[in-house]
C-alpha cells in the first residue's frame, strides 16, 4: 500500500515566491519608468524647454513612457553566422557612438545626441502629433497649451517634423557607413549595415534594428613574372545600400575605342595595399581604400605611362601620390602606390631635376612618406617650401589640413636645415671673434 503525502508547505513557498517575483518585477518596471521620465525631463531642460514638463498630465506621461523608442538591436542577415557575443559588441560600440553623435534640432540652437533623438525626442513629438489628431486628446484637456507649445517643432500643417527625422536618419546612416568602412577588410570580407524600423502587433513603440550583411571579398589571380598574385575588387560599403564597387572607363585616360565609355571593375593587389600603408603612414588601411575610391570615382585624373596608368590619389582634395594601374583582360588592376615625391611620378622627377636627389637620397631624408610633411618644419622655411612648390608638391605643404585624420605619433627625422645642408644650400654660421 502506497501513501501519497501532499507537502502543503512546498506549495505555499512556491506561491509566496511567485508573489515576490511579481512584486520585484513591478518594482523594476516602476524604476525603469522613472528613469526614462527623468531622461525626458533632463533633455527638455538641456534644450531650454524645461517649463513644459510640469504641464504634462499623468495620462500623457504614461503615453510618453509606453511609446518610448527602443534603440538599437543588431542582428545578422542569416547568410553568414555571426557569434552572439560579436553582435553584442557591435551593438555596444554603435550605441556609444550614438551617445557622442549630435544632430541639429530645427527651431533651436541645440544639437541633440542621436540616442536621445531616437529614444526620446522623436517618439515624443510624434506622440503629441498623433494625440492632437485623435480622440485621445480629451486626456490632455487639462493642459491644452501643450499642443501650442510643440507646434513649432511639429508644424501640423506640412509635417515638417518628418524633415527633422530625415536629417537624423542621414546622420545615422553616415555613422553606420563609417563603421562599416573601418570594420571591413578587402582581402577578407566587406560588411554593410542596414537600418530598419520595426513594430510589433499591439505595441506602438518605435524600434530600430540594424542588420549586418556580409559580402565575401572578390578576387582574381594575376600572373606577374611567372608568379600568380591575387588582386581584390575595390568596393566601399554604404549603409542601407550595399557595396559600391569601383569602376573606371577607358575614356578616363583618353581612349577613343568603341567601348571607351564602358566601365571596368577595379581590383587592387596586396602589394599596392602594403605600399599605401607604408607611405601614407598613420592612415588606417580602410581609410586608404576609401580615399582611393573617392579619387577614382569622382572625376579622376589619369596619366598614361607606357602600358601603365598613373591615377592621382587624393585625400580631401590634396594630391598625395599616384596609384599605378594596368589593363588585365576586362578589368583594371592597381599594382602599386607611389608617394608624390617618388621618382616614378612627374612631381618626383621634377624634384630630382631641381635638387639632384635620387631615390635613396629621398629615403634617407624621409621625404618619401606623409608623416614627414605632417610634423616637419617645411612650411616654415620659405626656401625649402619653394623647392617643393616648384616641383609640383605644393599640396604636401598643406598636409596639416588632414592631420586630424592621421593616427600617427611618429616623430619625423626631417628638418629643413638638414635638407639645405644636404643640398649645400645652407650658409655656414660665422663665429664672431671676441678680439
Amino acid at each position: 500500500m502506497y501513501v501519497f503525502v501532499v507537502d502543503k508547505s512546498n506549495k505555499a513557498m512556491k506561491k509566496n515566491k511567485s508573489k515576490i517575483t511579481l512584486h520585484n518585477q513591478k518594482v523594476v518596471d516602476a524604476h525603469h519608468r522613472n528613469e526614462y521620465l527623468l531622461r525626458v525631463r533632463k533633455l527638455l531642460n538641456e534644450m531650454g524647454l524645461g517649463q513644459v514638463y510640469p504641464k504634462f498630465t499623468s495620462e500623457l506621461l504614461n503615453f510618453i513612457y509606453l511609446s518610448r523608442g527602443q534603440f538599437l538591436k543588431v542582428q545578422a542577415d542569416g547568410e553568414y553566422f555571426v557569434q552572439a557575443i560579436e553582435l553584442k559588441r557591435i551593438q555596444m560600440i554603435l550605441y556609444n557612438w550614438c551617445k557622442n553623435s549630435l544632430v541639429p534640432i530645427k527651431g533651436l540652437e541645440y544639437r541633440m545626441r542621436l540616442i536621445d533623438f531616437y529614444e526620446i525626442w522623436y517618439p515624443l513629438i510624434l506622440l503629441i502629433k498623433v494625440l492632437n489628431e485623435s480622440d485621445e486628446k480629451y486626456s490632455l484637456d487639462q493642459k491644452p497649451e501643450i499642443f501650442d507649445f510643440f507646434e513649432q517643432f511639429i508644424d501640423f500643417d506640412n509635417e515638417s517634423f518628418l524633415n527633422q527625422s530625415e536629417i537624423a536618419n542621414e546622420s545615422m546612416l553616415n555613422l553606420l557607413s563609417f563603421f562599416s568602412i573601418i570594420g571591413s577588410s578587402i582581402p577578407d570580407k566587406i560588411y554593410w549595415l542596414e537600418l530598419n524600423d520595426d513594430t510589433k502587433e499591439n505595441d506602438f513603440r518605435m524600434r530600430r534594428n540594424i542588420t549586418i550583411h556580409i559580402v565575401k571579398a572578390q578576387s582574381v589571380s594575376i600572373m606577374h613574372k611567372n608568379n600568380s598574385r591575387p588582386a581584390f575588387r575595390v568596393g566601399v560599403p554604404m549603409a542601407n545600400e550595399g557595396v559600391r564597387w569601383l569602376t573606371l572607363a577607358p575614356a578616363a585616360w583618353g581612349s577613343t575605342a568603341e567601348n571607351a565609355e564602358q566601365n571596368l571593375d577595379v581590383y587592387i593587389q596586396s602589394h599596392a595595399i602594403n605600399r599605401m600603408q607604408e607611405r601614407i603612414d598613420g592612415l588606417p588601411i580602410q581609410m586608404c581604400i576609401l580615399n582611393l575610391y573617392i579619387s577614382i570615382a569622382s572625376n579622376p585624373k589619369v596619366l598614361v605611362r607606357d602600358k601603365d596608368f598613373l591615377i592621382e590619389y587624393k585625400i580631401d582634395g590634396l594630391k598625395i601620390g599616384y596609384v599605378v594601374a594596368s589593363l588585365h583582360k576586362k578589368i583594371i588592376v592597381i599594382r602599386t602606390f607611389l608617394f608624390l615625391t617618388y621618382n616614378g611620378t612627374p612631381e618626383g622627377r621634377k624634384l630630382s631635376e631641381i635638387t639632384g636627389l635620387g631615390k635613396l637620397d629621398k629615403k634617407y631624408l624621409s621625404i618619401d612618406k606623409l608623416s614627414t610633411f605632417l610634423s616637419s618644419d617645411i612650411r616654415g622655411n620659405p626656401l625649402v617650401a619653394d623647392i617643393f612648390s616648384r616641383a609640383g608638391c605644393a599640396d604636401l605643404l598643406q598636409a596639416e589640413k588632414i592631420k586630424q585624420k592621421i593616427n600617427t605619433n611618429t616623430e619625423s627625422t626631417f628638418s629643413s636645415d638638414l635638407l639645405l645642408k644636404y643640398l649645400n644650400l645652407l650658409e655656414p654660421s660665422v663665429e664672431m671673434d671676441d678680439n
